[in-house]
């Protein structure tokens, strides 16, 4: 499969709009997202899991964005807002 980040949600989003003849599209992703860390005090390794979110939009003419993802606990993982012409 194909992996999921800027330049990817970009051609999807390109693609909805081409194919639908559509002026705006809009897509939205939440899937989890686990990785592997260590605790500070034993030392013992373990999953932690982030809750991802993911979301693009883009207009015909326009610039996309898409807003930061938010994990499910502290720290770790985020996609900041990002455009492009």
């Amino acid at each position: 499969g194909e992996e999921l980040d800027y330049a990817s949600m970009k051609r999807l989003l390109s693609d909805v709009l081409t194919r639908l003849n559509a002026h705006r599209a809009y897509a939205k992703f939440s899937f989890p997202y686990f990785r592997t860390r260590r605790a500070p005090v034993s030392g013992q390794a373990a999953p932690v899991r982030y809750l991802c979110r993911l979301t693009g939009e883009l207009e015909k003419g326009q610039e996309s964005h898409m807003p930061e993802s938010v994990p499910e606990k502290g720290g770790g993982i985020s996609l900041k807002t990002a455009a492009c012409i």
